[in-house]
C-alpha cells in the first residue's frame, strides 16, 4: 500500500492571520537542504536528513523554498487551500492573464 503523501500540517503559530500556512511532505523530500539554504527567514531545518518548519511563524511567503526544491516537497497554501499562489502587489492572488496576453 502506498504511502499518504498529505502535507504534515503544524498547528498554531504555522497558521498566520490569514489562515496561511507552510507545510513539507516528508514523504518527498530527499534532504538536498536546497530550501534550507534559500529561506531569507530561516523557517526550514534540516531534521533527520529531511528539512522540517521549525519556525513557521517567520514565514513571509515569498516561495523561494517552494520554488526552488527540487522534488515539490514544500508547499505553502492560504486560508482557502490554495497552495503556491503568490499574492500580487495588492495582496491579492495576481490574476490570471489571458491566452497571448503580454505576449
Amino acid at each position: 500500500m502506498a504511502s499518504d503523501p498529505s502535507p504534515v500540517r503544524t498547528a498554531g503559530p504555522a497558521e498566520d492571520e490569514d489562515g496561511s500556512f507552510i507545510h513539507v511532505f516528508p514523504q518527498w523530500c530527499k534532504g538536498c537542504g536546497i530550501c534550507v539554504a534559500f529561506c531569507p527567514k530561516q523557517v526550514l531545518e534540516m531534521k533527520d536528513q529531511k528539512a522540517v518548519v521549525a519556525h513557521p511563524e517567520r514565514c513571509v511567503r515569498c516561495f523561494l523554498c517552494a520554488r526552488r526544491c527540487p522534488d515539490f516537497a514544500i508547499g505553502i497554501a492560504d486560508g482557502r487551500g490554495r497552495v503556491d499562489e503568490k499574492p500580487g502587489r495588492n495582496g491579492r492572488a495576481a490574476a490570471p492573464t489571458a491566452a497571448g496576453e503580454g505576449d
